[in-house]
């Protein structure tokens, strides 16, 4: 029994310490929790280890001599705790105090506890608006991506030609073999043109790199997919109904930290960057692509290129050694 009341007093402390650290990361600090003529919060989480345990040793007595001695432990705890910290005046109560009534001395852990209604409206508004900047971003990558493939899927159109025989130049070169038979006065049979096609270097690059970008585009659309279907599970089953407060408060602390292990919002930055590079690679194979066509354009395109290449590099880097970086996120 001792073991499985250090093992309780454990994993409660560890709930109690993440919902504070959630709390104070929303503004809020254990005197904001309660406000003036209300200690009853403050109390709670300065003695919780006390409470658990005074808890766990009641039902232990109760085992061994049929809950008398722990039911006069408890009576003096609550004639002892009422004396000293004594509930605010129900006609005094603020506007908090309604939404949220004090708990008494020594039940700041009871299942519907002030601390976890507070904790679960609290935490209910941000995830919303965390989840919610999550999706737009989502969707942002998703319209991108899908606009992007689109292009790069026409250019590819035309030039996967590059990699193939160009038929039409062949019949070309067969009519004219044989018109220069029928000029020499030879039979003008079919000539032997065939010969051995090798796209050139200059093609394999541009389709590789077209390609390599359409691919990373399509993942990055999947992945996208996939995560906007973790959020709207994570959302539905925090806002399914729970037994309790404080159970509501555990599965809220599973959930968010199953996100953080897999690091959903570093995730969704990484889709960001998987599409830019998807887009650089699209820039440098039309910069190959023009050069064949026109120098003059071709010069104009690689500028453009590089100077927005220059302008993204600087503006990721910014951030790391200037703290008024507009960019930077000062909440972080």
């Amino acid at each position: 029994m001792a073991h499985m009341n250090d093992v309780a007093l454990e994993k409660t402390a560890h709930l109690l310490s993440s919902i504070s650290a959630e709390l104070a990361r929303l503004g809020w600090s254990h005197t904001d929790m309660s406000p003036p003529g209300s200690s009853t919060i403050q109390h709670g989480m300065a003695t919780k280890n006390e409470h658990i345990a005074g808890q766990l040793n009641a039902a232990t007595l109760t085992a061994e001599d049929g809950g008398r001695r722990s039911h006069e432990r408890k009576q003096s705890f609550e004639d002892t705790s009422e004396r000293r910290y004594p509930l605010p005046d129900p006609n005094k109560y603020t506007d908090y105090d309604k939404k949220y009534p004090p708990d008494k001395y020594g039940e700041e852990l009871e299942p519907n506890a002030r601390l976890f209604k507070v904790y679960r409206d609290r935490v209910t508004e941000k995830d919303e608006d965390l989840v919610q900047g999550w999706h737009e971003m989502l969707n942002v990558l998703l319209v991108f991506a899908g606009l992007f493939s689109a292009v790069l899927t026409a250019l590819l159109v035309e030039s996967s030609k590059l990699l193939q025989p160009d038929h039409t130049e062949i019949t070309a070169k067969a009519v004219l073999s044989i018109l220069h038979r029928l000029e020499a006065g030879e039979n003008a049979g079919l000539a032997n043109i065939t010969t051995s096609f090798v796209p050139s270097v200059n093609a394999r690059r541009i389709n590789g790199l077209w390609l390599c970008s359409l691919t990373l585009a399509l993942i990055v659309s999947l992945l996208a997919i996939l995560v906007k279907q973790w959020l709207v599970e994570y959302t539905s089953v925090m806002r399914s109904s729970a037994g309790d407060a404080k159970q509501w408060a555990w599965r809220h602390y599973a959930l968010r930290q199953g996100l953080t292990w897999w690091g959903i919002e570093a995730f969704i930055s990484c889709l960001a960057i998987f599409l830019h590079i998807s887009l650089f690679l699209f820039l440098g194979g039309l910069s190959m692509f023009i050069r064949a066509l026109d120098p003059a354009i071709f010069c104009v395109v690689v500028v453009m290129t590089a100077m927005t290449g220059g302008f993204y590099i600087i503006s990721t880097i910014a951030p790391l050694y200037w703290a008024e970086c507009s960019i930077i996120d000062h909440d972080s």
